[in-house]
């Protein structure tokens, strides 16, 4: 008799956990809300001083993998140029877009990319980029210098997930915990803008160059719905 019931409290407590599983299970996206558009409709070629330019540098990948796209591939849509401005500054831009973002599958953090592809990180710091989103937050993210044996690489970048600029695995973990139980899917978007220099005494300058940079093409969106994709 005890056995029996065991074995009905244990079906039970199965049964009343796969229920909740269904019924919190995450219903609404919002890209489909956005009816996201190509990212080269709104991220204009030319902006205030800059102008997108062929210079045959390889950006960094996006993801952990080694290969091209595995299973671990969050992206949606991906937009990767090269700017210089009329004082011959360069500077790689790298715009990645999900549409969904769950606990499995999710923006891969630069630190991580740059190091699976044979980067060593020398700084990683958090950053203000001057920037006020739609929502009216203060825009964050991380300035990070990054070495290889051919060159340094001043990188500055933001992660929004939702409505929020997520500092770390954790809080985007979170957040998408917390949406989730809302029933909700937010999308996410990896900004990043990146220099090359020849002396890691210049990183703090090339950091400043990034912003400077990345608060134009902000200012110059071709769309009150692309600045919103950017920076909510």
């Amino acid at each position: 008799m005890k056995l029996i019931t065991r074995g009905l409290l244990l079906f039970v407590l199965m049964l009343t956990a796969t229920l909740l599983a269904v019924l919190m299970r995450p219903t609404f996206n919002i890209a489909d809300e956005q009816s996201m558009s190509s990212l080269t409709d709104f991220i204009p070629q030319q902006f205030g001083d800059w102008q997108e330019v062929s210079t045959g540098l390889m950006q960094v990948g996006l993801t952990t993998n080694t290969a091209d796209k595995g299973d671990d591939y969050p992206y949606d849509q991906v937009l990767s140029r090269t700017y210089k401005n009329s004082d011959n500054q360069t500077v790689m831009l790298t715009i990645a877009w999900g549409g969904k973002q769950r606990q499995e599958v999710k923006i891969h953090r630069p630190e991580l990319c740059y190091a699976a592809q044979g980067f060593e990180i020398k700084k990683l710091k958090d950053t203000d980029f001057g920037i006020a989103s739609t929502g009216n937050k203060v825009v964050t993210g991380k300035d990070m210098l990054a070495f290889n044996p051919k060159y340094i690489e001043a990188v500055s970048y933001w992660i929004r997930i939702g409505d929020i600029y997520s500092g770390n695995a954790w809080q985007t973990r979170l957040y998408i915990f917390k949406t989730g139980l809302e029933g909700v899917i937010p999308d996410g978007v990896l900004v990043r803008a990146s220099s090359i220099i020849n002396d890691e005494k210049n990183a703090e300058s090339a950091y400043q160059l990034n912003k400077r940079f990345l608060q134009d093409l902000v200012k110059n969106v071709d769309s009150a719905k692309g600045r919103s994709f950017l920076i909510k």
